[in-house]
């Protein structure tokens, strides 16, 4: 069997989670099929790159967009009132150089990933599964509802042409998958196609604690390029640092790792607060703190963040939101927190050893290795695969 897979974006270094997904679900596709990977860029992919998917792929076609091109189609996408993302992605000459691919690959069925490959790959006539991910329109709308005057008329506009260009072309596939169930009711304008859940993993031999003295008290790990992140960033420092040293009369010491960091973000650090960027060895980051904290409130899909963190046995405090997808139980596997006072508390709790952290992390520790592996998580999508040879 051939597979050809149509991304976004080359899924390596693993920095993004659509790049973290897309790598495991090639890893896995790759070992019922023969893989034919298509990927556009914006960026030059290196030679190290293209190696860490050599040993998945048949052949690899990298589908350059230059920054001319992006500008003028995003343009495009404004005046014909396509989503912005999709703008962004999309080029009718790549397209034509991907349909000639295709046609001498000669392919037995299409992977394509996000709404962003849509336009490339809904008129093929080759079986085809759609894999949305995330819902990305309801992120736009919250988004919309927690921004200044200009974004939010952006957000806004995204979210309903997403759903809009997601209704019109939803049904040329044959399949569509998405992160969570949770995700899976946030997109009420698919409700007529079946959507098969097929949640994310973890790489369980990759993430485990190094019995360090913790640098630091709080840890907060994520794409600092993304809004839900920075927001929650931005939360820990102007609100939970303060509060917490209001109530405990003790200043908190934050580190805040991850890629891209925003201006947003470098103009939190202080004396109190680290901001590392990128890290060659994250699971170090993860065990640099003595609790993990994630007040995000308006992300959406899996927050891969806290499994990893789960599996350095470093005890968690999320909002309700993040812990939804994963049916976490308070008290039991982690925390769950809703206001700066909850946040506060729950990590005075922890800090000061009222509660019992290494028994709460083995249950959460437990139940990632048993669910929430990567080859458990990607039979889900084999499966869909196979159903439709």
């Amino acid at each position: 069997m051939k597979i050809a897979v149509v991304l976004p974006r080359f899924p390596f270094p693993l920095e993004k989670g659509d790049k973290l997904r897309a790598y495991y679900h090639l890893r896995a596709l790759s070992e019922i099929a023969e893989i034919h990977l298509f990927a556009i860029s914006h960026t030059q992919v290196t030679e190290a790159d293209l190696q860490a998917l050599n040993n998945y792929c048949k052949s690899i076609t990298i589908l350059k967009m230059g920054p001319i091109s992006t500008i003028w189609n995003l343009l495009v996408a404004i005046v014909l009132g396509r989503p912005l993302q999709v703008g962004y992605f999309f080029s009718k000459r790549l397209k034509r150089r991907l349909h000639l691919a295709l046609d001498q690959v000669g392919g037995d069925l299409i992977y394509s990933q996000l709404a962003r490959t849509i336009l490339y790959t809904h008129d093929r006539k080759e079986p085809k599964v759609l894999d949305l991910m995330d819902a990305f329109s309801y992120g736009m709308a919250v988004r919309s509802m927690h921004s200044g005057r200009l974004l939010r008329w952006v957000y806004s506009r995204e979210n309903k042409s997403l759903i809009k260009f997601e209704k019109r072309y939803a049904t040329k596939y044959n399949a569509l998958c998405i992160i969570s169930a949770q995700d899976k009711l946030r997109v009420p304008h698919l409700q007529k196609q079946t959507i098969h859940v097929v949640p994310n993993g973890v790489e369980l031999s990759a993430f485990t604690n190094r019995a360090i003295d913790s640098e630091h008290d709080i840890v907060f790990v994520g794409n600092m390029g993304y809004q839900p992140n920075i927001d929650a960033a931005e939360y820990l420092v102007n609100k939970v640092l303060p509060a917490y040293n209001t109530k405990f009369s003790r200043s908190l010491t934050l580190n805040i790792v991850g890629a891209r960091p925003s201006k947003q973000i470098l103009d939190l650090a202080s004396q109190s607060v680290k901001i590392s960027g990128y890290v060659d060895d994250i699971n170090a980051a993860y065990c640099s703190g003595r609790v993990f904290v994630a007040p995000i409130f308006h992300g959406i899909g899996q927050q891969n963040k806290v499994m990893e963190a789960i599996l350095c046995e470093i005890p968690c405090i999320v909002s309700s939101e993040v812990a939804a997808p994963f049916n976490f139980k308070h008290q039991s596997e982690l925390l769950i927190a809703d206001s700066v006072n909850d946040y506060i508390n729950y990590i005075h709790h922890v800090i000061e050893g009222q509660i019992d952290v290494p028994l709460m992390v083995s249950q959460a520790k437990q139940k990632i290795c048993q669910k929430f592996n990567w080859e458990t998580q990607t039979q889900q999508l084999i499966k869909v695969i196979q159903n439709l040879e």
